[in-house]
């Protein structure tokens, strides 16, 4: 977990009596190091072919895989130079997949769910 990049959700919905009381945040440890920066390098380092993301979400609150999608694509689309693909998936992907082409122009494949 990156303290950059929480929003300490617990201690919102704690606060609004959506969750209950717990000491989850006692067992969470966040690092202070750069997420941008830490992403890039392992890229860097590993040089993968395919980076893959998804978001899964309880859909207590209204952000949903929504924002999760856009979050990961706001990671990756800094990362200059890498040479191979970003695939996502999600309800993001089967909903809106004009909406991902369009925004997200760094995503050479994303995965339609269909359940049946």
């Amino acid at each position: 977990f990156y303290s950059e990049w929480s929003q300490y959700e617990n201690n919102y919905n704690t606060d609004n009596q959506q969750y209950k009381k717990s000491n989850y945040n006692e067992y969470v440890q966040f690092s202070q190091k750069d997420v941008y920066s830490e992403l890039k390098n392992k890229v860097n380092n590993f040089q993968p072919d395919i980076i893959f993301w998804s978001a899964l979400s309880s859909h207590i609150h209204g952000e949903g895989e929504y924002v999760n999608i856009e979050n990961g694509y706001d990671l990756i689309k800094k990362i200059d130079g890498y040479k191979g693909v970003f695939i996502t998936a999600g309800l993001q992907a089967t909903a809106s997949p004009e909406k991902i082409l369009r925004q997200m122009k760094k995503i050479i494949i994303f995965i339609n769910i269909l359940y049946l």
